[in-house]
């Protein structure tokens, strides 16, 4: 009720908050975020988000990523920073766009902007994050279905390079068997058929 306004999440309830972004990971911490944030630019920004880095950094469960995600999506600041989340620090590091020994995905930020053009800062978390969820993933990469598979550094070392059909896997869950599922993206080729 009352729309995605500061003062509206101020006043929802907490299962409101909650019931409304409850697809969305981690939901019920962001759940917390949100009425802790609203609450503190109504306070102290008289109710306007703060449109620079140091005042959205301040706001409870605000990082670098969402700061600089909104500064590009709100004001068109392309050069404000590049959101860097744990898909976007794996694929760098993947592709070797970042040296070894970067480590968090701050450092992975900082890394990217020393040589990335400005121009591509606010496309390429969009770009890699949907990626990271669906083909690169942290597990069992899915490079058979990588339109990159044949100049990526890292191809086929973490998945095999045609893993079959997919097959349903088995896992203890206390004293019984828990068959899990599983299967390709939906829309793409079988694997082994490009």
């Amino acid at each position: 009720p009352g729309g995605l306004r500061v003062e509206a999440v101020d006043k929802a309830s907490e299962a409101a908050v909650n019931e409304a972004i409850r697809m969305v990971g981690m939901h019920n911490n962001k759940t917390k975020y949100l009425k802790q944030a609203s609450r503190v630019i109504l306070e102290q920004h008289k109710g306007v988000v703060p449109h620079d880095l140091a005042g959205l950094l301040a706001l409870p469960g605000v990082g670098p990523k969402m700061a600089h995600l909104f500064l590009q999506c709100a004001d068109g600041k392309v050069d404000s920073g590049i959101g860097v989340d744990v898909h976007v620090h794996r694929i760098a590091q993947r592709w070797r766009w970042v040296p070894s020994t970067v480590k968090t995905p701050e450092d992975t930020r900082k890394a990217l902007e020393t040589w990335l053009p400005k121009r591509h800062w606010s496309e390429i978390n969009e770009i890699l994050v949907g990626f990271g969820q669906t083909v690169c993933t942290p597990l069992r990469p899915k490079c058979h279905l990588c339109a990159a598979s044949a100049i990526c550094p890292n191809a086929f070392k973490e998945s095999p390079k045609n893993p079959g059909p997919a097959t349903p896997k088995k896992k203890k869950d206390g004293n019984r068997d828990v068959v899990i599922e599983v299967s390709p993206l939906p829309g793409a080729p079988p694997p082994g058929a490009a």
